[in-house]
């Protein structure tokens, strides 16, 4: 039983962390990989449809990424809000997703000297969902090893959209996608 627990975790982690592969329990799911590269401070984030089907996603790559800084200790960073973005309008959003079709990408460049736009969510069985866009920064003080970069939906982000923008996206893309870019910097660099 355990040996088989351990086999079912390991997988569990490949999917989760791995990130590029089609979930097994949906062989039509589209392909994709999400990639990251950082040069002179500047922070390039790459989705591709390696698929075969057109996907429907954020085209700013905000509301599905988030970038997490980590320090030399494996410890998350946590962000500094420096403003907060004006809520979108509801015909905005349809706009703001688009249709990537097979063999293209999106690409986002952050400057990580400069604040950047995130989309945070706060959740309590007690209180009423929080959702908003903001500028958030790396704190200057903090000496930042890794860039750790995910895309996907959990159960609290879609709960979050939903209530952010008064409705699902329907057919939003939700795979679960990550990778990391290590980082070589001193406190100013950033």
């Amino acid at each position: 039983m355990q040996k088989i627990l351990s086999v079912v975790a390991a997988v569990s982690a490949f999917l989760i962390f791995g990130g590029c592969c089609k979930p097994a329990y949906c062989p039509s799911a589209p392909f994709s990989k999400l990639e990251a590269s950082v040069h002179d401070a500047t922070l390039l984030v790459k989705l591709t449809n390696s698929g075969d089907k057109p996907i429907f996603v954020d085209s700013e790559l905000v509301f599905m990424v988030c970038v997490t800084p980590v320090d030399q200790n494996g410890q998350t960073i946590v962000t500094e809000e420096e403003s907060l973005v004006p809520t979108i309008d509801k015909k905005s959003v349809k706009t703001r997703f688009i249709r990537l079709q097979p063999g293209t990408s999106l690409e986002r460049i952050i400057d990580l000297k400069k604040p950047f736009q995130e989309f945070v969510w706060a959740y309590s069985d007690k209180m009423k969902n929080s959702a908003y866009e903001r500028m958030a920064a790396i704190p200057k003080n903090m000496s930042v090893t890794e860039l750790r970069i995910s895309y996907g939906v959990g159960f609290l982000l879609k709960e979050a959209l939903e209530s952010y923008l008064g409705e699902w996206p329907k057919d939003l893309y939700d795979e679960q996608l990550t990778c990391s870019v290590p980082i070589e910097k001193k406190k100013d660099d950033l």
